[in-house]
């Protein structure tokens, strides 16, 4: 005897997915703050290569003087790798993190608000604390901003008027 074929009902589809919500833009004054802090760095770095080489009184070890000389030569050539690294890296949909990488990791110093433009103090690795008194989006503020930024991130913490 032939066995009856069975019969299959149609799934339902499942709901469409709602879409997704657009990524907010990071300020374009988040670049300009990068670069300042980068360039701080290096000229801090090249500052203390520079007190380094310079021995006026001629007491200081020859080998910490070429030490000196070679980072400086480096620096001249674009070759000199620096200890800290300022970048933005993304924190969800309303922050941008300001952090920077050097030996020991990655620290976050800060964050920007992707809809307001307020840079905002870092109350802990990923959590977005009291704003720091200055917005990207504003020119002056900016202005201001880059003005007084600094590799040691103390910008964000006591802001200058």
């Amino acid at each position: 005897m032939a066995r009856a074929k069975k019969t299959t009902t149609a799934k339902a589809k499942a709901p469409a997915k709602p879409a997704a919500k657009p990524v907010a833009k990071v300020p374009d004054g988040a670049a300009q703050l990068v670069d300042a802090l980068n360039a701080d760095y290096a000229a801090v770095c090249k500052r203390v290569h520079e007190l380094g080489v310079a021995d006026p009184d001629g007491r200081k070890d020859q080998n910490d003087i070429a030490i000196h000389q070679n980072s400086l030569d480096e620096i001249k050539s674009g070759k000199y790798e620096y200890g800290r690294v300022f970048k933005t890296a993304k924190a969800g949909q309303k922050h941008t993190k300001l952090q920077y990488e050097d030996g020991q990791g990655t620290t976050v110093v800060g964050f920007i608000d992707n809809k307001t433009g307020e840079l905002l103090k870092a109350a802990d690795e990923k959590t977005p604390g009291d704003p720091a008194g200055y917005n990207l989006n504003d020119t002056n503020s900016l202005k201001a901003c880059l003005g007084q930024a600094d590799w040691g991130a103390n910008f964000i913490h006591t802001p200058q008027s």
